[in-house]
């Protein structure tokens, strides 16, 4: 369930925006501004400055620093420096942030009997040439790249799965998917020669149908 909204709305938002900046290249930093996030939504009152949080633990100097820069100026210069080199986040990702507080989709890997139909179609698949392979997932629009048993293993998903549509969110990059968990994730996209981010993330994406052709 989503946590409930204080009235610190506005550095909730500037510090989510960090966490899913930093998703992509800082992992730790990315789980720091998770941790306060989940501290601003849980604060009882207004914050006046990072002294209302002294003594949290979670918040430490750096972030401390940011809170407070915030309050003040209305912005954080890393996150302008983010926005700049990234591009504004889609404002459906940050909407979607501000009700869930960057909680990730939990896990809803396939069942049993679908995975095994996913085996049977690879150990299939295998039996083509490298190049039919790709060509079979380049007709599905999906990822080229990767050894023979990683292309039949796409190839069996998508047989039984569906292919993968690009990403509801960016609309550029591809999602991947970890059978493990079940979840999608896109890995962002290139624009001219900029990389764009995304930070879609979740379990239900709609497959579009499979061309076997």
């Amino acid at each position: 369930d989503a946590l409930p909204i204080s009235d610190n709305s506005a550095l909730i938002k500037a510090f989510e925006e960090l966490m899913m900046y930093e998703g992509k290249a800082n992992k730790w930093a990315s789980v720091a501004y998770n941790k306060v996030v989940k501290i601003l939504v849980a604060h009882p009152s207004k914050i006046s400055s990072s002294a209302d949080l002294a003594g949290q633990a979670g918040v430490g100097k750096a972030s401390s620093e940011k809170i407070d820069e915030f309050l003040t100026t209305g912005t954080i210069k890393k996150l302008e420096e983010h926005r700049e080199e990234y591009g504004e986040l889609p404002d459906s990702l940050v909407s979607a942030a501000s009700k869930t507080t960057g909680k990730k989709p939990k896990a809803s890997p396939p069942s049993a009997a679908v995975l095994k139909k996913i085996k049977e179609a690879k150990n299939s698949f295998e039996e083509m040439s490298t190049d039919n392979l790709k060509t079979l997932l380049k007709t599905n629009r999906q990822t080229t790249t990767g050894s023979k048993g990683e292309l039949a293993q796409r190839c069996g998903e998508g047989l039984i799965l569906g292919a993968i549509p690009a990403c509801p969110l960016c609309y550029a990059g591809r999602p991947r998917f970890d059978i493990k968990t079940g979840i999608y994730k896109c890995p962002g996209y290139m624009d001219d020669a900029d990389f764009k981010p995304c930070f879609y993330e979740a379990t239900d994406l709609k497959r579009d149908p499979w061309n076997s052709v």
